[in-house]
């Protein structure tokens, strides 16, 4: 049960982090869960805020059992480099208010909505270390050809980014 956790979460058929949580832990996983960092009042961004207590007390049970903490950019962000700039920066300012230090941030774009070279050079433009988005949503598999990660290159400027591809394999 999560602390200070609001009667609004808790009766939210989908609020099961700890669910995940449990079952990774049982087979000894280490998994990611990426928050959308603004308030989307509801739409398809969804209507919580990080820096609600309730929701920073989320974030600090999951970096306290050991899991990680990672971004889950706007629907309109992909092609946005300021939208994933500033939200990459309110999750961090949340994580800093509630002590939470993590080595490196990143994540996967909302629906998977992504565009080479736009959105790895975003990601990079935003200090973010790693991108995600690079899979199916209906289809598990290796859609960038490989189950490894690899350094990302930004095809129009000719130049390696300081970012990584976790390919996405099962969502």
């Amino acid at each position: 049960m999560w602390p200070n956790k609001s009667q609004k979460y808790r009766l939210d058929p989908y609020f099961n982090l700890d669910f995940f949580m449990d079952v990774s832990e049982s087979f000894g996983l280490v998994s990611q869960f990426n928050f959308i960092a603004i308030n989307g009042g509801g739409g398809i961004d969804g209507s919580y805020d990080v820096l609600f207590e309730p929701l920073q007390n989320i974030l600090k049970e999951i970096n306290k059992r050991g899991h990680v903490i990672g971004i889950h950019p706007s629907y309109k962000s992909y092609l946005d480099p300021e939208r994933i700039l500033n939200e990459s920066n309110r999750l961090r300012q949340s994580m800093k208010e509630v002590g939470i230090e993590q080595s490196k941030l990143g994540g996967r774009q909302h629906y998977l909505r992504w565009k080479n070279p736009d959105t790895w050079q975003s990601y990079s433009d935003a200090n973010l270390d790693y991108d995600s988005s690079i899979g199916s949503e209906y289809y598990s598999g290796f859609r960038t050809g490989s189950c490894y990660s690899y350094p990302v290159y930004n095809l129009l400027e000719r130049k390696s980014l300081d970012l990584r591809e976790y390919p996405l394999h099962i969502m």
